[in-house]
């Protein structure tokens, strides 16, 4: 939520991409050595490089003690965070109405990324049913 609010976005957007990429950290793609894509939200580390990672993640220092699977979890999702978010306002500033699915199309493949869109705007229709409980977008 701490990385969402950061950015601008929905906490649940970054769960739902998080849970995708790598089942939360809690399977082995993407942290092994001879791994392409990098961390908890699959990072292209040759167009996002760790230079990236620190800069999104700064202002966020204290999610460090929280548990995590992986020591740089939180790093590598603020760093996802700040592509998705930069992904989005592009397509804003376009005109798109539907800015979150072509920052998805950008982040993964065709049909995985409609499948995260659909799950993103069910999340959405809860949460915005629910107030009380969906997280305040900052100003």
């Amino acid at each position: 939520k701490a990385v969402a609010d950061k950015n601008g976005l929905d906490w649940y957007l970054l769960w739902i991409v998080h849970e995708n990429e790598t089942g939360a950290s809690a399977g082995t793609r993407g942290f092994a050595e001879d791994s392409y894509y990098k961390g908890a939200m699959q990072r292209d580390p040759n167009i996002w490089d760790q230079n990236f990672v620190e800069e999104a993640s700064e202002g966020l220092e204290n999610l460090a003690s929280f548990f995590q699977r992986q020591k740089d979890d939180w790093k590598e999702i603020a760093a996802g965070a700040s592509i998705l978010n930069r992904n989005i306002d592009h397509y804003k500033d376009l005109g798109n109405d539907n800015a979150v699915l072509n920052a998805l199309l950008l982040y993964s493949s065709d049909d995985e990324a409609r499948q995260r869109f659909e799950q993103y705007k069910t999340y959405e229709q809860v949460f915005e049913k629910n107030s009380s409980i969906s997280p305040m977008k900052p100003s």
